[in-house]
């Protein structure tokens, strides 16, 4: 599957904006997209992760300075800042499309709401997801599914960095020792990450371990 279509409202710089990729032409399925620096690269890029997986995105925004501790209060932080300071109104949304080949696929929408002082309101992420029919949204999809969908229809979270990167994450990589590369990309690869974050969603709710 593609990313089809990308909407952002009152994300960072991104006030509403709506971005089509059209379906990839023989070989060429990489999507590069260029601007000048502080013309919103990286948010674009922030845009995918928090569209895709939500919380679980965190430690893959290294830019902003955040890792696992301190999980939730971080998220908020990120949330906060991330919060268009000309919005006209108490909410930010991401909308994600992606689709195969037949246009067939699924939109996931999330929306954070935000207090009167310009603060998330600390719940959980608004999430709607539906299925995509020939390029239209159908019926919702059950929300309980949507992590069975991400890693057997598109893609799981821990493999996200080996498709989702930005030039500077590039640059640091290649400046590493070969030896701290390949750690890296294996750690990445076998979902160590991911289950760090397993483990760490574990210890907040101990009652949830078998």
């Amino acid at each position: 599957m593609r990313i089809s279509y990308l909407k952002l409202v009152n994300f960072k710089s991104y006030k509403n904006q709506v971005f089509e990729f059209p379906p990839s032409r023989d070989d060429k399925n990489l999507i590069l997209v260029g601007g000048l620096n502080g013309f919103g690269k990286t948010s674009f890029l922030e845009a995918l992760y928090l569209g895709l997986y939500g919380a679980q995105a965190l430690h893959y925004l290294g830019r902003a300075g955040f890792s696992l501790d301190k999980k939730k209060e971080n998220y908020s932080k990120f949330l906060n800042r991330a919060f268009c300071g000309i919005a006209e109104t108490d909410n930010m949304s991401i909308t994600i499309e992606f689709v195969d080949e037949n246009n067939d696929g699924y939109r996931i929408t999330r929306t954070w709401h935000f207090d009167t002082n310009r603060h998330w309101d600390g719940g959980t992420d608004d999430i709607r997801i539906f299925f995509v029919q020939n390029g239209v949204c159908r019926r919702p999809v059950i929300l309980d599914e949507w992590d069975n969908i991400l890693a057997n229809d598109f893609l799981p979270a821990n493999l996200a960095p080996f498709f989702f990167f930005d030039g500077e994450e590039i640059k640091e990589l290649a400046a590493e020792s070969m030896v701290k590369q390949v750690k890296s990309g294996i750690e990445t690869f076998l979902g160590v990450v991911e289950l760090y974050h397993q483990l760490e969603i574990s210890r907040e709710r101990p009652s949830s371990l078998l």
